[in-house]
């Protein structure tokens, strides 16, 4: 629902009637009861640190000291969807040299021609473990929640629990917890249809410098 516009048919309706819905946000909940949906109760998000692999934690230092930089800024994406890695690119390219990305994503296409070289890449994103995404989060300095289109903000919340800084677009996802994080300004969202059953909505930073700003 928080992706965007859910088109609901006669029998999709008469199939959720059957079920009790619980959402983890009043924006969602907003954004359920405007397609017609009944929300039953809010359940806030339940997002638990775990130990990190320190084997995994040594590895990615280790891997990462071969980047001149001092300071490592993460984001973690599926790449699915049109979500955001090359916003991320764009951003990385605008950084000075002692900072550098470390992105966590999926096998989707990325031409590694447009990877800029201070972003250290991982396209195996489903064979991370809990510990290792943890490893991982106590590696970084800060988090960068760059999005084109937000659920429910699961990997800003992780990086919240873990004590690291946020750099987050300002969109009303993040309303409960935008107090604690670093936002910067998007467009107005566009609507494009998905499928044959949601109508996503898409957010565009109005500027990718004030996103490398707000990490520097």
């Amino acid at each position: 629902v928080a992706e965007g516009i859910p088109v609901l048919t006669d029998e999709s309706h008469r199939i959720l009637e059957m079920f009790r819905i619980v959402v983890p946000t009043e924006y969602v909940r907003w954004e359920a009861e405007n397609v017609g949906l009944t929300v039953e109760s809010i359940v806030p998000h339940a997002v638990r640190t775990v130990v990190p692999n320190v084997r995994a934690f040594r590895k990615l230092r280790r891997q990462w000291s071969s980047k001149k930089a001092r300071y490592f800024v993460g984001w973690i994406g599926a790449n699915q969807y049109r979500k955001a890695l090359d916003i991320v690119f764009d951003v990385a390219s605008k950084l000075p040299s002692e900072i550098a990305v470390v992105v966590i994503t999926g096998y989707g296409e990325i031409p590694l021609d447009t990877v800029p070289e201070n972003v250290i890449l991982y396209r195996n994103i489903y064979s991370w473990s809990e510990s290792d995404i943890a490893a991982f989060y106590q590696s970084i300095d800060a988090y960068l929640g760059i999005t084109r289109g937000e659920g429910f903000g699961i990997t800003v919340y992780e990086a919240l629990a873990y004590g690291k800084p946020v750099i987050a677009p300002d969109i009303l996802v993040f309303k409960p917890i935008r107090k604690y994080l670093v936002t910067y300004d998007v467009q107005k969202p566009r609507l494009e249809p998905y499928m044959d059953y949601i109508i996503m909505r898409y957010y565009e930073p109005k500027s990718v410098s004030e996103i490398a700003q707000a990490i520097y």
